[in-house]
């Protein structure tokens, strides 16, 4: 957000909206008011007893841990595991329609409005994603993985 300002506040200057120093403006300014931005992240995390990140499952549990979710019936345990077999973001995944979803190629194409990168992102589809995604048909709405409580 303030390098958005400080943008926004550069570009009035350069217009001649406004005169002076740029407030917003990190280096030489707030960079020695304020403390290291991973810094104030460090502190509010330790604060709230956590470190951040979410740690990763370890390597040898991932079988099991695959074998539990396929026992589940829950949309959200297919949706999990399809996200962990494409290693997409959560939100590219449950906004997925079935227009993105090519069976004949077994490709998803995921559009760049919800790419980080904004740019089109092809993912190939493993044979059990594709099995996935035919028995997520059947929970009919447009999105792949629809909410119980949400409208499609």
């Amino acid at each position: 957000m303030r390098g958005r300002i400080e943008t926004i506040l550069d570009a009035a200057k350069a217009r001649g909206y406004r005169k002076g120093e740029n407030p917003a403006r990190w280096r030489g300014h707030l960079a020695q008011i304020l403390p290291k931005v991973s810094k104030t992240k460090e502190a509010r995390n330790r604060k709230l007893g956590r470190d951040g990140h979410h740690k990763a499952l370890p390597y040898e549990e991932v079988p099991t841990f695959i074998a539990a979710l396929r026992k589940r019936q829950a949309v959200t345990a297919m949706a999990l595991e399809f996200i962990i077999l494409t290693a997409a973001r959560t939100s590219e995944a449950l906004k997925a329609t079935w227009e993105e979803i090519d069976f004949s190629k077994a490709v998803w194409t995921v559009p760049p409005d919800r790419m980080k990168a904004c740019k089109e992102h092809r993912v190939p589809l493993s044979p059990r994603a594709l099995e996935l995604l035919k028995t997520a048909q059947g929970l009919g709405g447009k999105h792949l993985f629809p909410a119980p409580r949400a409208a499609s």
